[in-house]
C-alpha cells in the first residue's frame, strides 16, 4: 500500500457556506469542515469518474 502525501491548503470560503457546514456538523453528520470538504471532493471525483489521482493526472 502506498503512503498517501499530504499538503495543507488554504482557502477562503463565503459566510454562507461557512454556516452551512456548521449546521452539518451540529447535526452530527461530520467532525469537522476538513472532513465536509474532503467528502465534497470525493464526491466531485466520482461524479466526473476520476477513480484515482493517477486518472486525473493523465487526462
Amino acid at each position: 500500500m502506498a503512503v498517501i502525501q499530504k499538503k495543507r491548503v488554504g482557502i477562503t470560503i463565503a459566510k454562507p457556506y461557512l454556516e452551512g457546514m456548521d449546521l452539518l456538523i451540529k447535526d452530527g453528520l461530520y467532525e469537522n469542515r476538513a472532513e465536509i470538504v474532503k467528502d465534497a471532493l470525493r464526491r466531485l471525483f466520482n461524479h466526473y469518474e476520476i477513480h484515482s489521482i493517477s486518472d486525473a493526472c493523465s487526462e
